[in-house]
């Protein structure tokens, strides 16, 4: 399976910031604050993911660490597979804080576990959408809750899915998001309770040949802190090949395994037209590992996020700690 998605809430508190990440603007930046584990959350808002795959896929996986708070309601689908704008398959708390799937109004299970009130817990959300060989498994806190195949988990009769939506309000927060898809890749199932911790350049890389707007040092032009997404300051090229590398503030809290690096720039045109670029990595032996690339083609902010399962660097193998807080994450222009 593919890591897709990866989502912590750590480094932006602005709405022009998760306008530009996600397909709707959230209701509040005043949505973020003290986070599951560390850092921030999100609360009282809807967050709907852009397109998660190049084509609809049928199975997904879903991780969030989620805060129960008091008078959950029971019609608010806190996490749906949808395809474009039909939903398929959600996940619902109910009002004695018991997690239920559903298929649109239709009712497939209900757990037993009482969800403790004002305190979190990590939900894990495996899906086969199919109109009837269908199948899901829903995990608290890594035990298994609730289980079914040979089911119709398509409401809308279309066996795949391509973007999540997470409905949070006052009382309900969400945190320490993963989305794992069905095609190949380093990971082969649930990943267990994660977290997400967010960074921020914090100095110059080894190769700068963007140019900074204002002149000067460059990091400080793409190091936005939480709460603003400053569009006046940023570097630029029009030239292939060109790169900026960055050092990044150190990881504090994850000291274990690391099961993928997400990569956001956001990005914009001075005009119209189309442009293609990537993120990089260079470790500190000078080798450099490519993300895949991506298109950017509005003045619009957007916010690009690709996701680096292993080192690319040399030979592909597990992120540790090392790695991030000694290499330099990047950007280069491909076309």
């Amino acid at each position: 399976m593919t890591l897709r998605w990866v989502e912590g809430f750590e480094i932006a508190g602005s709405n022009a910031y998760y306008a530009a990440k996600y397909q709707n603007r959230p209701a509040s930046a005043s949505s973020l604050g003290g986070g599951r584990l560390f850092g921030s959350r999100m609360a009282g808002t809807t967050l709907v993911t852009p397109a998660l795959a190049a084509s609809p896929l049928d199975e997904w996986i879903v991780g969030i660490g989620w805060f129960v708070g008091p008078n959950p309601d029971p019609d608010t689908d806190f996490i749906a597979f949808f395809n474009g704008g039909i939903e398929q398959f959600s996940v619902h708390l109910t009002a004695g804080r018991l997690l239920e799937v559903r298929r649109g109004a239709t009712v497939i299970a209900t757990g037993t576990t009482i969800l403790p009130n004002n305190d979190w817990a990590y939900w894990e959300f495996k899906a086969l959408i199919h109109p009837s060989a269908g199948s899901y498994e829903l995990r608290i806190d890594g035990a298994v809750e609730l289980s079914g195949t040979g089911l119709n988990t398509a409401l809308g009769g279309i066996n795949d899915a391509d973007t999540v939506k997470f409905v949070g309000n006052t009382n309900q927060r969400f945190d320490d998001i993963y989305i794992l898809d069905t095609v190949a890749g380093e990971r082969a199932d649930f990943l267990g309770p994660q977290v997400v911790e967010g960074l921020l350049p914090a100095s110059e890389g080894d190769t700068l040949q963007w140019t900074p707007t204002p002149s000067g040092t460059h990091y400080i032009r793409v190091d936005d802190p939480a709460g603003s997404l400053d569009i006046a300051d940023y570097v630029a090229s029009a030239t292939v090949g060109q790169e900026d590398l960055f050092e990044f503030a150190d990881l504090n809290f994850i000291t274990g395994e690391i099961s993928g690096v997400a990569i956001n720039t956001v990005v914009f045109l001075d005009g119209a037209g189309s442009r293609t670029m990537r993120a990089k990595y260079r470790s500190t032996t000078d080798a450099e590992g490519d993300a895949d690339t991506f298109t950017v083609d509005s003045t619009r902010s957007q916010n690009r996020q690709v996701i680096l399962e292993e080192d690319p660097s040399g030979t592909p193998d597990r992120w540790t700690v090392a790695d991030i807080n000694t290499g330099q994450f990047g950007v280069e222009v491909v076309t």
